[in-house]
């Protein structure tokens, strides 16, 4: 109610601002009863689906955030930092591996580390990590073509046989088995 009341007055105060160059009082009349109505359709709606309001209220603000943080840190840098990260650290090996701890990592949020990864590569943080388990999973079955698929699928980070080589065939195109071929 306290959010509603202060909202009204600050959107009171900019269209009073704005129409006492203009002069016209019907104008700020209409005015100040449309941001009347749209305070208290937000208020009501903000009372019978409060998690809702909340959810667009951060989605909304989050948006903007995540935009200034990437245009600041320069997409560019951010993606080298984060690939440095990858290569040094080998990171993608760990089959707990979550968005957050690698984020942390490079000193960004998730969700600036999720639009990177959506904007640079056009796919979503789980399959870009899965295209680096993969890599490490190809050039082991090069170097020794008789390791166990399994031993293979674990070391590069995968929790499962038959989630590796669902990842395996998407993105090298044929499975484990036939890649030393």
């Amino acid at each position: 109610f306290f959010i509603a009341i202060l909202a009204y007055l600050v959107l009171m105060s900019a269209v009073s601002f704005v129409t006492s160059f203009v002069n016209a009082p019907e104008l700020m009349l209409a005015a100040v009863y449309l941001c009347g109505v749209f305070v208290i359709v937000f208020g009501l709606l903000g009372f019978r689906y409060p998690e809702y309001i909340n959810r667009v209220l951060k989605a909304v603000s989050g948006q903007k955030k995540r935009r200034e943080a990437l245009a600041r840190l320069g997409p560019d840098a951010l993606m080298d930092a984060l690939v440095a990260h990858m290569e040094r650290s080998q990171a993608f090996r760990n089959p707990d591996l979550t968005i957050d701890e690698v984020a942390g990592a490079i000193g960004a949020s998730a969700q600036i580390v999720s639009e990177l990864v959506n904007r640079k590569t056009g796919a979503n943080f789980r399959a870009w990590i899965n295209a680096w388990r993969v890599l490490a999973a190809c050039e082991r079955l090069a170097r020794d073509a008789d390791a166990s698929i399994l031993d293979i699928a674990f070391e590069s980070g995968f929790n499962s046989k038959s989630s590796f080589n669902a990842a395996f065939q998407e993105i090298a195109g044929k499975t484990p088995r036939d890649f030393p071929k």
